[in-house]
């Protein structure tokens, strides 16, 4: 059985350096998460070993791209006639991160 918090730990792993740096593999099979990092030397499982359909990558946060999703829906909800300006405004790069900024 897959817990909960093992598979939020393992995209915390994933998630705390950057893109391509941590992965985490879960088996579908067995619920076991296997783990590597570049940076600190872990390598549980072998690539030849994540052959087949048995084998699910977790994803780091940035590939989820749930901000601007998350911005983009409240707005169309609750500010529709601001949402071309908010739109815009997602064009730069880093504009979530400096939005957070400027909210906290």
């Amino acid at each position: 059985m897959i817990k909960f918090n093992d598979l939020l730990d393992a995209m915390y792993f994933v998630s705390s350096s950057s893109p391509g740096m941590n992965s985490a593999f879960l088996n579908l099979d067995t619920g076991e998460i296997f783990y590597r990092s570049e940076m600190g030397g872990i390598d549980e499982v072998a690539d030849e070993d994540l052959e087949g359909d048995e084998w699910l990558s977790i994803p780091h946060k940035n590939d989820l791209d749930l901000g601007s999703q998350l911005v983009f829906q409240f707005v169309e909800e609750h500010l529709p006639d601001q949402y071309d300006q908010v739109r815009r405004f997602f064009k730069n790069a880093g504009a979530y991160g400096n939005t957070k900024l400027c909210w906290n």
